[in-house]
């Protein structure tokens, strides 16, 4: 890839080349970062995603191919969405988080795509019918094939999932983890805002079911999270309906249970708590979740004064875990 960049750098299908380049350079530091256990090959992971960086920047830079542009923006957002998984110091985590949500503000929606996407290819028929014109049967033919591919390039578009969605899922998904701003709530609502526009947004298209289920699990975080009780029994209901025990809500239950050790008396239920906490243990026992349920119910038992349920509680989960 990077020899036929400098070979026809100014190829129509450069552009191309450059997106992916930008997207195997990222796939590659992200693989090499899952796997890196010394300092240099983490070093080479960031070489990575620094040349993925430039190489979609440069499509960026460039304004001549809007869904090239888009795409770049995304992937953009992507890299640095990997980085801040990843990421050791919690300032680096908030930087890197936050030049993903940047990167994925700027993706424009797939009815935004189709359009430019459509007006490119009518602006190349033009170029066509304007050599055929002139006799210049080489570059007619050119852009005959050149054309030929840009549609190829629309019906593609045209089969994929609309990356505004995508980029406000991983926006959401950013807000819960960055560092708790003053009120703390205020993260949990940029992020339901986020992720509930992509619950309605859903609603209306036929989108991949797997981001129904994320968008869902992250709206019912970020309610239970902010204690928010009936919102988020609401959505934990519907989600645990719709979808029983599946792995990504492995600490829903928890999450739940700890809105009714919350100390304002108009929260407070520890018999409720105990409910969840005890469906976290059967829905999924073996759980990294389950321990932390398991020592938040003795807790609501000793706030109930049953302190020899409180011991049992503990005693039992000792045995288990030597």
């Amino acid at each position: 890839l990077r020899e036929t960049i400098a070979k026809f750098p100014n190829s129509e299908q450069a552009l191309d080349t450059q997106v992916l380049l930008g997207r195997v350079l990222a796939a590659l530091g992200a693989k090499t970062l899952r796997t890196a256990t010394l300092p240099a090959q983490k070093n080479d992971a960031q070489k990575a995603f620094e040349e993925a960086e430039k190489a979609l920047n440069t499509v960026i830079a460039k304004r001549t191919d809007f869904a090239l542009l888009n795409e770049s923006n995304f992937q953009l957002g992507e890299i640095y969405f990997t980085r801040a998984g990843f990421a050791e110091k919690a300032d680096t985590k908030e930087e890197f988080a936050r030049k993903a949500i940047d990167f994925y503000r700027r993706t424009g929606s797939k009815e935004q795509v189709l359009a430019a996407q459509k007006a490119r290819i009518k602006s190349f028929e033009g170029r066509q019918l304007e050599a055929y014109r002139k006799g210049n049967l080489n570059e007619a033919n050119r852009l005959k094939n050149l054309i030929e591919r840009e549609k190829g390039k629309l019906a593609d578009f045209e089969n994929t999932s609309d990356r505004t969605l995508d980029a406000k899922l991983r926006s959401g998904q950013l807000f819960i983890s960055l560092p708790a701003p003053q009120p703390v709530e205020f993260r949990y609502d940029e992020a339901g805002v986020l992720l509930k526009f992509g619950d309605q947004f859903i609603q209306e298209k036929p989108e991949p079911k797997e981001q129904k289920k994320q968008i869902k699990y992250f709206l019912t975080v970020t309610y239970a999270a902010q204690h928010i009780a009936d919102k988020a029994t609401e959505h934990y209901d519907a989600f645990i309906k719709k979808y029983p025990n599946d792995p990504m809500a492995e600490n829903l239950p928890l999450l739940m249970g700890m809105i009714y050790l919350d100390p304002n008396p108009k929260l407070k239920d520890p018999e409720k708590a105990i409910k969840y906490f005890e469906e976290q243990a059967q829905r999924y026992p073996n759980s990294k979740y389950t321990a932390d349920a398991t020592a938040q119910k003795a807790q609501a038992l000793i706030d109930l004064q049953r302190f020899d349920e409180a011991q049992k509680v503990l005693d039992g989960f000792l045995a288990g875990n030597p």
